[in-house]
């Protein structure tokens, strides 16, 4: 069993990446990921810090993905109105159309990881894996 997580995990990430090439440039999944949760976890904006724990990465991790999304004119960074020094990613034109255009490549990518499970078994999956991203990143 626990030889196989590493190459279906493996293999989930090859195909999520390719998706995300397919439709985002150079970014990879995770980069795709954070312009979704920007987008409609945070309506289109969120400070850095408030990513972190919701996409199982550090704050070096964000920073990095920030970066790339910008270069890449997926998000922009907006000083907040109120502390000038704060700053928010901000989800362009560019980048909702890109992420809506690809949501329906990843939900076809999570259906089929998904089939023939049940909602125990990926209740039981969820669980195992939030476990072991918690306890890898310290969290």
């Amino acid at each position: 069993m626990l030889a196989l997580l590493p190459a279906v995990a493996d293999g989930i990430r090859r195909e999520a990446d390719r998706i995300s090439r397919e439709n985002f440039c150079d970014c990879n999944a995770g980069d795709v990921y954070m312009v979704a949760m920007i987008h409609w976890d945070h309506d289109g904006s969120a400070r850095p810090s408030d990513l972190i724990g919701s996409i199982y990465t550090t704050s070096a991790g964000v920073t990095g993905s920030l970066k790339r999304l910008e270069a890449a004119g997926y998000v922009e960074r907006r000083k907040t109105p109120k502390d000038g020094r704060v700053y928010l990613a901000v989800v362009t034109e560019a980048g909702r159309r890109t992420v809506e255009s690809a949501a329906p490549a990843f939900n076809n990518l999570a259906s089929t990881v998904t089939a023939g499970l049940d909602d125990s078994d990926i209740e039981r999956l969820s669980t195992m894996a939030e476990r072991y991203l918690a306890t890898t990143l310290g969290g």
